[in-house]
C-alpha cells in the first residue's frame, strides 16, 4: 500500500511541473479525494498526466547541469591549453638554444676552401669544370655578402689567360660567427685534359675587398 502512495505522489509531482510548464493554459490537475482507494487515484492521475501531455505535446522536463561537471570540464579543457602551451615554449626555447649552440666564437679570423671539384671529359682533348664546393667560416665580428671570382689555367697559358675571370659566384649574407658549405654549378671549358690545371678561386665581400685566396690543382685524365 505504501508503495502506491509512493507512486502516485511521484506522478503529482510531474503533473505539478507539466502545469507550470504549462504557464497557465486551463490544464489542472483536479482535487483528489483521500476516500478515493489508492488504484482509483492511481488511475485517475494518470489520465490527466495523459491528456495533458497529448494538449501540450511540446512541454519538456529540463535536467540541469551539474555545476560540478561542468567546471570539471572547464578544468579540463583549461589544463589541456596550458599544456600545449607549456609545449610549444619549450619548443621555442629549445630551437633558440640550438641557434646559440651553432653560432662559432668571434675570433677575428676568416676562412675560405674549396672541398671539390667536380670536371668532366667532353671531348678527345677537351674538358670543364661542372661544379665546385666551397666552405666559408666567418669569425669576423662583422656580416657581408660573400663572392668568389674563379681563374683556370695551366702551365703553358701565358699571363693575360691566368688572369682571365672564368666565373663570378655569388653567396647569400654571412652573419658573424655562421659558416656555410655550398656546392655551386660552373661552366669552365679547358683542353690539354693532360696537363695539370690550377684552379684559383679569390673571396671578396660586396665592397671588392679581397679576404681569402684558395688554389687547387687537378688533372681530368
Amino acid at each position: 500500500m505504501h508503495g502506491i502512495y509512493i507512486t502516485v505522489i511521484f506522478i503529482l509531482a510531474i503533473a505539478l511541473i507539466f502545469k507550470s510548464s504549462n504557464g497557465g493554459n486551463g490544464s489542472h490537475i483536479e482535487d483528489i479525494d483521500e476516500d478515493e482507494e489508492p488504484a482509483q487515484i492511481l488511475k485517475d492521475a494518470s489520465v490527466k498526466i495523459i491528456k495533458n501531455t497529448h494538449t501540450n505535446p511540446t512541454s519538456t522536463v529540463v535536467v540541469p547541469t551539474s555545476p560540478s561537471s561542468s567546471s570539471s570540464s572547464s578544468s579540463t579543457s583549461n589544463d589541456q591549453q596550458s599544456s600545449s602551451d607549456n609545449e610549444t615554449d619549450d619548443t621555442n626555447t629549445a630551437q633558440d638554444e640550438d641557434t646559440e649552440e651553432e653560432l662559432l666564437p668571434i675570433t677575428g679570423q676568416l676562412s675560405f676552401f674549396i672541398d671539390k671539384i667536380t670536371k668532366e671529359e667532353k671531348g678527345e682533348d677537351w674538358g670543364k669544370v661542372v661544379e665546385i664546393k666551397f666552405t666559408i667560416v666567418n669569425q669576423k665580428p662583422t656580416s657581408f655578402y660573400p663572392k668568389v671570382l674563379i681563374y683556370l689555367w695551366d702551365d703553358n697559358d701565358e699571363a693575360d689567360i691566368r688572369t682571365y675571370v672564368e666565373e663570378e659566384i655569388y653567396f647569400d649574407k654571412l652573419e658573424p660567427g655562421e659558416s656555410l658549405t655550398e656546392e655551386k654549378e660552373v661552366s669552365i671549358s679547358f683542353n690539354e685534359i693532360d696537363e695539370e690545371k690550377t684552379l684559383k678561386a679569390v673571396l671578396y665581400d660586396e665592397d671588392d675587398e679581397e679576404l681569402d685566396v684558395e688554389i687547387e690543382k687537378f688533372t681530368l685524365s
